[in-house]
């Protein structure tokens, strides 16, 4: 069976991937394509901190704060990483600060890159964007300058990364250039071909 449930997968992970970019870069929807089309094991870290907390994200950054927020991203990304290599995915999240750098130095990193005017017509398109970058500083207004500093930050975390990549491209062509990249390290590689141990 092929696809993210997958049990016999066509590719498989020398060691983690972390994919990360501002909400609105299609670093998640692209890497959620990938593990569609490889089998690959794949978390999403905003999803697996609403699951964790059982509430929203952006109720999450208001009742928690910015310290609760990276408690919770820490224990996503430990759980994750405690597991065989796959792929992670986050958008926003601040490899700066040096719990979260320890806990990913084994991984390699892919940083989605995208400019402002992209972005700000993605996040004015689609009201999912609102939600998630909400989680910063809960408001109903999303303006320019708004967009821009949250882009300026995140686009920071580009010096940790080994792989850069453009996300002024559709989800599917980013996913298929993503999957180029990471073969090209050999951080992807074609998985085994099972073998048939019953008797003959």
């Amino acid at each position: 069976m092929g696809g993210y449930y997958s049990y016999d997968p066509a590719f498989r992970l020398t060691r983690h991937v972390l994919v990360v970019g501002a909400c609105g870069s299609h670093a998640v929807p692209a890497t959620s394509l990938l593990t569609q089309r490889t089998g690959l094991a794949y978390t999403e870290v905003l999803r697996g901190i609403e699951h964790r907390a059982g509430r929203s994200i952006t109720e999450v950054a208001r009742t928690l704060g910015p310290g609760g927020m990276d408690r919770l991203e820490r224990a996503v990304l430990r759980t994750a990483l405690a597991e065989q290599p796959h792929l992670v995915a986050g958008a926003d999240l601040s490899l700066d600060r040096w719990a979260h750098r320890r806990l990913l130095r084994p991984a390699c990193v892919v940083f989605v890159d995208v400019g402002l005017p992209t972005l700000l017509a993605r996040v004015r398109q689609d009201p999912l964007f609102h939600r998630d970058i909400g989680r910063h500083a809960p408001t109903r207004t999303l303006g320019e300058a708004r967009v821009a500093r949250l882009l300026e930050r995140v686009r920071a975390q580009r010096r940790y990364a080994q792989i850069v990549l453009s996300g002024e491209q559709t989800v599917r062509a980013l996913s298929e250039a993503m999957r180029r990249a990471l073969l090209e390290r050999e951080v992807l590689v074609p998985a085994a071909p099972a073998t048939d141990s019953g008797p003959t």
